[in-house]
């Protein structure tokens, strides 16, 4: 029975043997036994196409006010209507301005037939002095300082005058510049007056478009290819339109993070309506090259985003920034190199310093 027993045993520490042995030949081979692709790190040329919403504006606006108070006599356009530069809008009624010039031009003209008559008289006595013993030099003295008081006051009538002639111009609305009038606020009869809050036209310029495109601020630096701007709306079909860039803000607005970039668009078919919602395409570029790997050589950590590099073997995390996406690529900034050898499929298992093939 004993001699049973131990040649039970005998066998079960044969058989555990083997299947120890057979374990560990099925044991993973360690990291530092594995293979790894790589690839050398290279700078290319950054391009993207931004497809970004616009917005549709005149050249040139203005809301159209009164100078004066008066009511509305006579209205000679209305929304839609085109007009030039110096046509006339509509025409006030203000019988004040129109009494007050009267009685300025009749003050100007008593202080004119005074200053007429004082100069004629200073003019004779001037010739009668010139014989001695007719004329003192008071008298003389004395018509000259009224023939020049005469002159002040005409002077002061003629300004008066002008004045008023001017408030009297002002009953005369004319358009400061080429457009068409897309609003109108008032009607005939309206009493107007000068606050902030009486308005007649809306104005506007829409010869030449300005194309509004908000940038974000993490594109503001990179190059626009051509300056042209193509954009689309829905309100047109088929149709692409092209904007030339003019000007840009130069400031990132705080709320939205963007700059804003004006374009300019000829818009001689008058296809383009202020107001316009529109989707714009543009190709831009970085004015350098940059480093670009593929999206899975990034690894994201916790705290860092890193990719790794092999140096003799050697893994070593080098931290990086992401830029621009291409596709199954990626931008990087960071402390690299040219030529670096970069795990294609990097991973946060692979420790700073390891032993890598």
């Amino acid at each position: 029975m004993n001699k049973l027993i131990y040649w039970q045993s005998i066998s079960c520490l044969i058989l555990m043997s083997i299947f120890s042995c057979d374990s560990k030949e099925k044991q993973t081979v360690p990291s530092s036994n594995k293979e790894f692709k790589t690839f050398k790190l290279e700078k290319k040329k950054i391009e993207k196409t931004l497809q970004l919403p616009v917005e549709i504006f005149p050249q040139d606006e203005a809301i159209i006010s009164p100078k004066v108070e008066g009511y509305i006599k006579d209205l000679r356009v209305d929304i839609g209507d085109f007009v030039k530069k110096g046509q006339i809008l509509l025409i006030l009624d203000a019988p004040e301005i129109i009494a007050n010039y009267a009685e300025a031009q009749a003050k100007r003209n008593e202080a004119q037939a005074v200053y007429a008559a004082s100069k004629d008289n200073f003019d004779r006595l001037t010739k009668a002095s010139k014989m001695n013993g007719i004329i003192s030099n008071a008298d003389l003295i004395q018509a000259q300082k009224h023939m020049e008081a005469s002159l002040s006051a005409l002077t002061s009538a003629s300004s008066a005058v002008n004045s008023f002639a001017q408030l009297k111009e002002y009953l005369v609305i004319r358009a400061p510049f080429d457009g068409q009038i897309s609003k109108r606020f008032i009607n005939i009869g309206d009493f107007v007056s000068t606050n902030s809050k009486s308005k007649l036209f809306h104005l506007m310029d829409m010869s030449t478009s300005r194309v509004h495109l908000y940038m974000p601020e993490s594109y503001v630096n990179f190059h626009l290819q051509d300056s042209i701007l193509r954009f689309e709306t829905d309100a047109i079909h088929n149709k692409v339109f092209e904007a030339k860039l003019k000007r840009k803000s130069g400031e990132i607005d705080f709320d939205t993070r963007t700059e804003l970039w004006e374009f300019e668009h000829i818009n001689s078919s008058n296809k383009l309506k202020a107001g316009m919602y529109a989707t714009g395409e543009l190709n831009i570029s970085r004015s350098g090259l940059s480093f670009v790997v593929p999206k899975t050589a990034i690894v994201t950590a916790m705290e860092d985003q890193f990719l790794i590099s092999i140096q003799n073997g050697i893994a070593n995390r080098i931290s990086v920034k992401k830029g621009l996406i291409q596709g199954d690529s990626i931008e990087v900034f960071g402390n690299l190199n040219e030529r670096d050898q970069i795990l294609f499929r990097g991973s946060e298992e692979i420790t700073h310093g390891q032993k890598i093939n």
